[in-house]
């Protein structure tokens, strides 16, 4: 398929998967993950939105990685060319904006070295584990994460 010409059953799908923020709550802060449970990249990954949904109430989306469950999936044909979301490496995680916000000051300041991208406009832009201007990701990116948290390994 070609990526400029995205199908919109997809388009659809993605949009669906991304859920109603307004029905999210707010979770206790600084959730604890375990260095075993953390130690790969994928289990990273895992445990991160798990963290996402059970401590801060948000849902995830958009993601196959290994060992994630089936309801974060499919990957949809609707992410830039060569995104990490097609590599099994990313996931988009959404809801009340007031939690994205403080999962994404929680992943960037626990494991922010490890993120390769971690995308939320406002507050939230790392690439390659380090802090990068919102100018960085370019305005149509930038202004695409508002409604979610894009979160890469």
């Amino acid at each position: 398929m070609d990526d400029e010409h995205v199908a919109s059953e997809d388009l659809d799908a993605f949009e669906h998967n991304m859920g109603d923020p307004e029905l999210v709550t707010e979770g206790p802060e600084h959730p604890q993950l375990t260095e075993e449970a953390t130690a790969t990249n994928a289990g990273l990954l895992v445990q991160l939105c798990s963290a996402a949904e059970q401590h801060y109430g948000l849902r995830v989306a958009e993601c196959d990685a290994p060992g994630a469950p089936a309801r974060w999936g499919p990957v949809h044909r609707v992410h830039a060319t060569g995104s990490l979301h097609y590599a099994h490496r990313a996931a988009d995680i959404s809801g009340n904006e007031t939690n994205m916000r403080r999962f994404g000051a929680w992943a960037s300041d626990t494991y922010g070295p490890r993120l390769a991208e971690l995308i939320h406009n406002p507050g939230s832009s790392v690439k390659n584990g380090r802090h990068v201007p919102s100018t960085f990701w370019g305005a149509a990116t930038w202004n695409a994460h508002r409604n979610h948290v894009h979160l890469a390994i």
